[in-house]
């Protein structure tokens, strides 16, 4: 098992991630390739404790850096299953935190488009990946502090998307701890949250 200290470590100076990004950037096939994939699936789970401030997982951050997303990509067209599904899985999981980067702009219509994008790729694909994804890239925090938007677009986006993510099981506490964790926050300064 993965433990906080390797995953501080492992986040922090990125050394761990450049042999691994390397590993898969070749396009190997077969078992190493799956259990790069595994292990980069096991690092970024676990980097979902360390969440910073907005909710970002730091493992993905990292990744990010290093060119974990266009390693990933080129291997989604494998021809083996193992590969492909934890390729896609983790795919998923950078356009998720891509978009929660875009939703946390201070521009109006970059988060319309980025709360909207995340809608619709969650009306299309609501499983276990996807509430995985959202849950890595720290979206639910994103989400909970833009209901209250001055956008009606936004407020109203980001309602259905917790609406969505609330059907499933995994995503209903981190749901409820999202908006506890808001009210508490609200309730120590004058303004309200709703």
């Amino acid at each position: 098992a993965l433990d906080d200290a390797h995953v501080r470590d492992a986040s922090s100076d990125g050394l761990l991630f450049c042999p691994l990004v390397s590993v898969l950037k070749a396009n190997g096939e077969g078992r190493v390739v799956v259990g790069v994939l595994e292990v980069i699936q096991r690092v970024v789970e676990a980097g979902r404790k360390r969440c910073d401030e907005r909710g970002r997982n730091p493992c993905l951050m990292c990744l990010e850096r290093h060119g974990m997303c266009d390693a990933v990509i080129g291997l989604q067209a494998s021809g083996d299953g193992d590969v492909k599904r934890l390729a896609n899985d983790l795919s998923l999981k950078f356009q998720f935190f891509r978009l929660h980067d875009s939703m946390s702009s201070s521009e109006g219509c970059t988060q319309a488009a980025a709360v909207s994008q995340l809608r619709l790729s969650l009306q299309e694909c609501m499983n276990d990946a996807a509430v995985a994804a959202v849950l890595d890239a720290g979206i639910l925090i994103a989400l909970v502090r833009l209901l209250t938007s001055d956008t009606p677009s936004v407020a109203e986006d980001c309602a259905a998307c917790i609406g969505l993510l609330g059907t499933q099981m995994k995503a209903a506490a981190a749901i409820a701890q999202a908006l506890d964790d808001a009210h508490v926050r609200d309730a120590s300064s004058d303004g309200l949250l709703f």
